[in-house]
């Protein structure tokens, strides 16, 4: 029997099963098929090149995670009215 993930949530986490509902997976077509199409042409020089089309170098500029969460952290996070008022009560 296969569950989705819908089912696989139990139903007590409406704020996960929220952002879940919100999620969007998509795919970039055009760097996806630029990928390819370099792993394919590496795979005509050697099979084993191919994978270097797919090897991600670690480039990309990242974000300053110190300030983000100091203020994260001061701040607390952001929580729906809704979401308090029907939160179960706390564990002892």
């Amino acid at each position: 029997m296969l569950l989705t993930v819908r089912q696989a949530i139990p139903a007590d986490i409406p704020a996960l099963q929220e952002l879940i509902r919100a999620s969007v997976l998509g795919l970039q077509a055009g760097p996806a098929l630029a990928q390819g199409g370099i792993g394919l042409a590496l795979g005509f020089l050697n099979p084993l090149a191919a994978i270097l089309a797919f090897i991600d170098p670690g480039l990309a500029k990242d974000a300053n995670c110190g300030p983000l969460l100091g203020a994260a952290k001061a701040q607390g996070a952001p929580v729906k009215a809704s979401a308090v008022r029907n939160a179960p009560a706390p564990r002892k």
